[in-house]
């Protein structure tokens, strides 16, 4: 029926690949890309809340090839973002915390993010006394809609955190907090570009 659809609605038939050549032909991973775009409308999560929580998610396909290309790839790119695969997750806006022990203090969630016009927004503490001077720790650069960022009902930083509380974080997990907070601030943005393709509902 999916692929019935595919045709009668964009002219598209299945692609024997993994990717379809875009003019005559959709991929699996193609599909899959356009369903991971539209389930990170913010719009769509609202509009079908009720139906989400009860069932599997429903997924309206444009008539518009143009439109699920986009969304195609937007799709992709969160993918990308979310398996840590992305290109420049290591260049920003976080880089690495501030010198110190890496140690995980426990912390409750309320001094966790501290907002701050010095350092993109906001900062997470790591520790209180685990700075190079003696101080605090910090990870800079973490804008508070990606302290509060949820994926499924869970807090994915505050989870990350409280996971490893009290311990001391190696060099590559020191580093997979860093990707993490740019790969949920680049999913941000994402999302925005989302929701100017998909501003009209339902999807025709």
């Amino acid at each position: 029926s999916l692929i019935d659809l595919l045709q009668s609605r964009m002219g598209l038939k299945l692609a024997t690949s993994a990717e379809g050549d875009r003019t005559t032909s959709v991929g699996p991973r193609d599909v899959l890309d356009y369903i991971y775009a539209v389930t990170y409308s913010r719009t769509y999560r609202v509009r079908y809340e009720q139906f989400l929580r009860s069932d599997y998610p429903r997924i309206p396909f444009v008539s518009d090839p143009a439109m699920f290309w986009r969304l195609r790839d937007l799709g992709h790119q969160l993918v990308d973002l979310h398996t840590l695969r992305a290109a420049a997750l290591d260049s920003g806006p976080a880089v690495a915390p501030t010198n110190g022990t890496n140690r995980i203090d426990k912390i409750t969630v309320s001094k966790r993010w501290v907002e701050s016009d010095d350092h993109g927004g906001g900062y997470l503490v790591l520790n209180l006394d685990g700075g190079a001077d003696g101080g605090i720790q910090i990870l800079p650069n973490v804008t508070r809609e990606v302290w509060g960022f949820h994926i499924g009902g869970h807090p994915v930083l505050h989870k990350w955190l409280d996971a490893r509380n009290s311990e001391t974080l190696t060099y590559d997990e020191a580093i997979h907090l860093v990707r993490m907070v740019n790969a949920i601030q680049r999913t941000i943005e994402v999302q925005d570009e989302i929701e100017e393709w998909l501003s009209d509902w339902p999807l025709s």
